[in-house]
């Protein structure tokens, strides 16, 4: 199931970049600007979708932590918390996935 997730979400990523990305425009969702005048959105939003694997993988860990934390009122140890946030991460990836195909 995260093979899926991360395939479905690679591909889409790679199609936003390859037909969407002229035309989007950074200025209207460009908060952050470089000392060079470019715009700092375009330059995250792009390492984002290079590293979006990585990113997706840093993430688990972090989210079994906070739920450990938060949410241990059945006594679950950290290694079922992370199975949790797995399948949640997934879930959450390939609802997302669905939606920018459409959109």
């Amino acid at each position: 199931m995260l093979a899926i997730a991360l395939t479905s979400s690679g591909f889409i990523l790679f199609l936003m970049k390859k037909v969407a990305w002229g035309s989007i425009d950074f200025l209207k969702i460009g908060y952050a600007q470089t000392s060079s005048g470019a715009s700092g959105s375009e330059k995250i939003m792009s390492a984002t979708m290079e590293y979006s694997s990585l990113l997706y993988f840093l993430y688990i860990p972090m989210i079994a932590l906070a739920s450990y934390l938060v949410f241990n009122k059945k006594n679950y140890n950290y290694a079922e918390h992370f199975v949790i946030s797995i399948y949640s991460l997934t879930n959450f990836s390939i609802i997302s996935t669905i939606y920018a195909a459409i959109f």
